[in-house]
């Protein structure tokens, strides 16, 4: 039962006011005329048979809910069943319109049915597959309630019918508005979860690398629009910080460690920028800062603030750890047009700060030719691929010369080569 939400109760309201109200225009004065007496008795004999199609409906929705203990929930169901014919039968054979098979019926009913609910209880329930999708609740009855509902009232406009179904087909109508104002409301909720979820590092509570692209395209559709009215165009700095030796933590305390200090860190760099600022984890130890309307000269001095905030040392368990950073800036639209080319300059302008051990570096175009990680690789990859060539690398570009030259001796991403 703690698995209903109040969704499902109502869903059991407007199916159970739907088969009342059937029952009150087609079934109820005829009962009473053909069994009569006491009104108030007929209607509490017909309770019996009532009260089992709405046990029979909290079975069925208790299927669909609780799909790995379907094999119980459907024993449980066709015991609901075989009481409702028998209570059917019964409301009969108390008004003394007796009949062979109804008392046969009457007879079995009660003891199969509590053998099958007895039987639904010690089975053992199917297995549970954690990888299969689970199955949205049917909504079959409560459809079932509502249309039997306007068709109450819609036939009501030609013909005369009772009071009583009459009024519990309107519950039943305003009892699914209530249910479909329920819905929205919590598919409101439900969306705004899933918004906040597709946006947000699960990790560490930050905004994630899908916000960081919403947050760049945003920007740089709103340059070109003013580019082309001719208004003042706004600049965002976008700061890139890479923690430095993050993979020994990793390696020497376990991922768990790493994760703790990714979380501490959040908060820590959080507290260094101003509302209006933007601190997003772009993945792994790599994280960026966004702030609108401002200089390089600003930033610079914000992601100097950063790294001060990173001096405290970081506590993981029974030991505090230290933590330093790489910040590259990049200023937009000064330095790029669009979101993955400033991502890129920022990234050039880290790397130079860490291989330069400055902390901070500010993009400038000729950063290119040195910084390029990916035209340095590809000019290594096509010298050694060269039989005739010797190679050695001087300020971080690739030099070929002609087979003649003094062997070389290579140093590059620490391993020691020899040319010959």
């Amino acid at each position: 039962m703690r698995e209903f939400i109040p969704a499902n109760w109502i869903d059991g309201a407007v199916a159970g006011l739907g088969a009342a109200a059937l029952c009150a225009a087609f079934g109820f004065d005829a009962i009473l005329r053909s069994l009569g007496g006491d009104p108030w008795a007929v209607a509490t004999n017909l309770a019996y048979p009532v009260g089992d199609v709405l046990l029979l409906g909290l079975a069925v929705g208790g299927t669909a809910i609780l799909p790995q203990r379907r094999p119980p929930w459907v024993l449980l169901a066709i015991a609901c069943a075989i009481n409702g014919v028998g209570d059917t039968f019964n409301l009969f054979l108390s008004s003394g319109t007796e009949s062979h098979v109804g008392t046969i019926v009457d007879g079995i009913a009660w003891p199969v049915a509590t053998l099958l609910m007895s039987i639904s209880v010690w089975l053992r329930p199917g297995r549970y597959d954690p990888l299969a999708t689970p199955r949205a609740p049917g909504f079959l009855l409560p459809g079932l309630g509502a249309a039997s509902s306007l068709a109450i009232l819609f036939i009501g406009t030609m013909h005369q019918i009772g009071q009583l179904a009459i009024g519990l087909a309107t519950a039943t109508l305003i009892t699914v508005g209530i249910r479909l104002a329920l819905s929205v409301r919590r598919m409101r909720g439900l969306t705004e979860q899933r918004r906040r979820q597709a946006v947000t590092d699960e990790l560490t509570g930050l905004a994630n690398r899908r916000q960081l692209e919403l947050v760049l395209t945003a920007f740089f559709a709103d340059h070109t629009d003013r580019v082309r009215s001719g208004t003042p165009q706004r600049r965002l700095a976008f700061l890139f910080v890479d923690l430095d030796h993050f993979k020994e933590i990793n390696d020497s305390f376990g991922h768990a460690a790493g994760d703790e200090l990714l979380k501490q860190i959040g908060p820590r760099l959080a507290g260094s920028l101003r509302n209006s600022d933007q601190l997003v984890r772009i993945g792994g130890d790599e994280l960026a800062v966004l702030l609108m309307d401002t200089d390089p000269t600003f930033a610079a001095t914000v992601a100097r603030r950063l790294l001060a905030s990173l001096e405290e040392p970081f506590p993981l368990g029974a030991v505090n750890v230290r933590i330093s950073a790489s910040v590259g800036i990049a200023i937009a639209p000064t330095d790029a047009t669009d979101a993955a080319g400033l991502l890129r300059c920022a990234d050039v302008a880290m790397y130079r700060a860490k291989s330069r051990k400055s902390s901070v570096e500010i993009y400038r175009s000729d950063m290119h030719d040195g910084g390029n990680r990916l035209l340095l690789v590809e000019e290594l990859r096509r010298a050694v691929e060269r039989p005739n060539n010797s190679f050695c690398i001087t300020s971080h570009r690739l030099i070929c010369a002609p087979v003649g030259c003094p062997p070389l001796r290579l140093c590059f991403a620490g391993l020691i080569l020899d040319s010959d």
